[in-house]
């Protein structure tokens, strides 16, 4: 999540002015081993997007390679690894990925919920514009 915060919503999680996202309640269910340092794919979507707080659902793929291991092979530079946030159907299926996975279904799936604070006095603020609406891309 804070990848995608940081590249396409323009928050920092270390921020000292701008609003920070703390999570508040997360949960996971695992149906399958995820070892380090295997690969894996992430898919992630908004479920619920409030005034201040946004509920994602993520699940985990086990793969084969990674997106840059694919790149590599395609003839393209070594990638740095971000940027791809694959969605999913949330039955475990990923819709589209460039990246070979080990089975069809996810690994691992869940939700966790971010509150946004003033960095200083961690008080519940309102998610800024840019963010919302990154976030709203992500919507289902």
């Amino acid at each position: 999540m804070n990848e995608y915060l940081i590249h396409h919503a323009s928050l920092s999680p270390t921020s000292l002015t701008s609003p920070v996202g703390l999570v508040i309640n997360s949960s996971f269910s695992y149906a399958a081993p995820l070892t380090y340092p295997s690969p894996l794919l992430a898919a992630m979507a908004v479920q619920a997007l409030g005034k201040s707080s946004v509920t994602y659902s993520v699940a985990l793929f086990d793969a084969l390679d990674s997106r840059a291991e694919v790149e590599k092979e395609k003839g393209g530079e070594r990638g740095t690894g971000r940027g791809e946030f694959v969605r999913g159907d949330w039955e475990g299926r990923v819709v589209s990925s460039a990246v070979r996975l080990r089975g069809e279904r996810a690994a691992a799936w869940g939700s966790f919920t971010h509150v946004f604070v003033d960095p200083v006095s961690r008080k519940s603020v309102g998610i800024p514009r840019q963010a919302r609406e990154a976030l709203e891309r992500l919507l289902v």
